[in-house]
């Protein structure tokens, strides 16, 4: 149990991570012509506000550990 407790306190690091790594593949797929994604996700910019909750979680991080 004290592993999975180590491991998920990184989750939300992670989930930022991984969001941001599938929204780009997503946009590359459908600048290839593989799918056609639909114009309000394209619209969107997650790798930017994921950029911006990162570094927000590290800060609120490490000041919590001061």
């Amino acid at each position: 149990m004290a592993i999975l407790k180590g491991r998920l306190k990184y989750l939300p690091e992670l989930s930022l991570v991984i969001a941001s790594i599938a929204y780009n593949i997503i946009r590359i797929m459908n600048d290839l012509g593989s799918f056609k994604a639909p114009s309000w996700f394209l619209e969107m910019d997650i790798p930017s506000g994921s950029l911006l909750l990162l570094i927000l979680l590290i800060i609120l991080k490490s000041d919590a550990r001061k």
